[in-house]
């Protein structure tokens, strides 16, 4: 997640756009702030918009694909352009030649209230890069190249979401 987040920081930056960071570095203890204490950075920081991303799990072990979440009905446009770009990698690199795979990709754009999504500062989504409880998909995250088109899709979504307000 952390790779992601700096790939999508790297994009924005050479954009123009400023980056704040709720956590940059590994280290749970040292490095995470708490659900309330991200919150408070926002409403302190106050950005235009709040990203947090996150590879999702699931029991059954072939699931695969992305999804975003959002609560605020402002933040719906956000969740939706980085899940279109996100798609797109899915379709484009990971499984490209795999059309059969298409229609299980799609968790699509969700309405759900975590804490995270119901930040009320600004419009606000969560990401679910992919499965790392599926192998194969797990594989696709860790690598770099892979990282880099991630990265590239989510700040893809962000700019268009700033470009569009």
């Amino acid at each position: 997640n952390l790779a992601f987040a700096y790939q999508v920081k790297a994009e924005l930056e050479k954009k123009g756009v400023t980056v704040y960071m709720t956590r940059t570095g590994n280290d749970k203890q040292k490095d995470t702030l708490s659900l309330e204490e991200r919150k408070a950075f926002t409403r302190r920081v106050k950005p235009d918009l709040y990203i947090s991303i996150h590879c999702n799990g699931s029991y059954n072990p072939a699931s695969i694909g992305t999804s975003t979440y959002y609560y605020e009905p402002f933040s719906y446009n956000l969740a939706s352009n980085i899940y279109t770009e996100l798609l797109s990698v899915h379709r484009n690199h990971l499984y490209a030649g795999n059309p059969g795979v298409y229609s299980e990709l799609s968790d699509n754009v969700q309405y759900y209230p975590f804490s995270v999504t119901r930040i009320e500062d600004c419009p606000s989504t969560l990401i679910e890069v992919g499965y790392l409880t599926n192998d194969n998909e797990c594989s696709m995250l860790a690598q770099p190249e892979n990282q880099e088109r991630f990265g590239k899709a989510i700040a893809d979504g962000i700019y268009k979401t700033l470009t569009q307000q």
